[in-house]
């Protein structure tokens, strides 16, 4: 084989093994499409209704624009809590609570979830059914199955969406949501919907767009199959004793509530915890200058809907707000901001210190929250993984020495 034949035998090998390279953009998209049609056929779905929906497929690149968009500042948990709960939205929940008495209370004894939870996700989720988004699924799901990032779990949506349509749930220009595909009353992804959507009403359709029966049991089955336990609340503020160890304060320190007792935790009204043997953990989402709060299991499974603290603690509280059983006024709550540049920098500082591989992202995870709850333990600072100025400006301190002291 002289040079000429290989240079174009390697040019054969590119273009086989790297279409998407070799092909323009529109051609890459139509054998995409081409593809996903095979797989649609291929798990069951009609031929009929897979050519038709994914004949119809627009790309919408405002739909790339959200899920790249990134705010200057991140959000702490008063921004959070304070932007998606006002006495306006507790008011118009106790309403409908009331409006929908019987329906929620024959959902409550079926599946167990109390209604209070219900309204509150339907709250929180989408105003109370007015927000439910005006994205069309499938365009929105498969812009976002054909952008790389994060195409597996977005096309694994994108068929079930089709599958949705092909069991006549809903068509394709009414099957509307979310820019990242969450439709419906409580906002399902289309997996979710095939797993735990409930035709309640026996209309032959699992309707969660415009039924609130469906919608109602379709959340609640959710619920009772993660495991969600019916005689247990999600939850409570506490009152943490003056010589707390912060370090034991995260999801992933679960101690009896008898434990937590013994060690001086009170409720928020200063009176002693109950005498019991449930597993809880304490959490404090703005650190100890902040509220604290002891969650329980189903904590966890609110965290299973939405995998966000944040989340998890609002979905809580207004369901309490809604029946007159909590303690913490969120508009005394007040927290320093933190912008997405100096959480990079301080992730890069605790890198260098040698606390934890950290991605640099700007984003204050799991993992930094805990390099930086280490980082305060050995520095004898209250260890309640918060970055709070003392604690920041700490770090950049140490980052500073430690070079100092090497360059000497």
């Amino acid at each position: 084989m002289n040079f000429s034949q290989k240079n174009i035998f390697v040019t054969f090998l590119f273009i086989l093994f790297i279409p998407s390279l070799a092909l323009s953009k529109e051609e890459n998209f139509d054998l995409w499409l081409n593809n996903l049609k095979n797989e649609a056929i291929d798990r069951g779905i009609s031929k009929e209704i897979a050519i038709k929906t994914i004949n119809k497929i627009e790309i919408l690149p405002n739909i790339l624009k959200e899920d790249r968009q990134q705010s200057e500042f991140i959000d702490n948990f008063t921004d959070y809590i304070t932007r998606n709960i006002s006495n306006r939205k507790v008011r118009i929940g106790k309403n409908l609570l009331k409006d929908h008495k019987k329906l929620l209370n024959n959902v409550e004894k079926q599946f167990g979830v109390p209604a209070r939870y219900l309204i509150a996700f339907w709250g929180i989720e989408t105003n109370f059914g007015n927000y439910t988004g005006n994205y069309l699924v499938i365009n929105s799901l498969a812009t976002l199955a054909f952008d790389p990032r994060r195409s597996n779990f977005f096309r694994n949506e994108l068929l079930s969406a089709i599958k949705i349509i092909d069991q006549k749930h809903t068509s394709f220009d009414k099957y509307k949501g979310s820019w990242a595909g969450a439709s419906g009353q409580m906002q399902f992804m289309p997996s979710t919907f095939l797993e735990y959507a409930i035709d309640y009403s026996n209309d032959g359709k699992k309707d969660i767009w415009s039924n609130l029966p469906d919608s109602f049991a379709s959340a609640a089955n959710y619920l009772s199959q993660i495991g969600w336990e019916k005689d247990y609340i999600w939850g409570r503020e506490v009152k943490l004793p003056k010589e707390f160890d912060y370090y034991d304060a995260q999801l992933g320190t679960s101690k009896t509530v008898n434990h937590w007792k013994i060690k001086g935790v009170k409720k928020a009204n200063n009176t002693n915890l109950p005498k019991s043997n449930i597993m809880g953990s304490i959490i404090l989402p703005s650190g100890k200058d902040g509220p604290a709060f002891l969650v329980y299991k189903n904590f966890e499974k609110i965290m299973q809907w939405n995998r966000s603290i944040f989340y998890a603690l609002t979905v809580g509280y207004l369901s309490d707000r809604i029946i007159n059983i909590s303690q913490m006024d969120i508009r005394y709550l007040k927290e320093r901001k933190l912008s997405v540049k100096n959480i990079l920098e301080v992730q890069k500082k605790l890198n260098f210190l040698g606390y934890g591989n950290l991605n640099e992202d700007g984003i204050m995870g799991t993992n930094t929250k805990h390099a930086i709850r280490l980082f305060q333990k050995q520095n004898k600072l209250p260890a309640d993984g918060y970055a709070n100025k003392k604690t920041v400006d700490f770090i950049k301190l140490s980052s500073k020495s430690y070079i100092n002291r090497n360059i000497e």
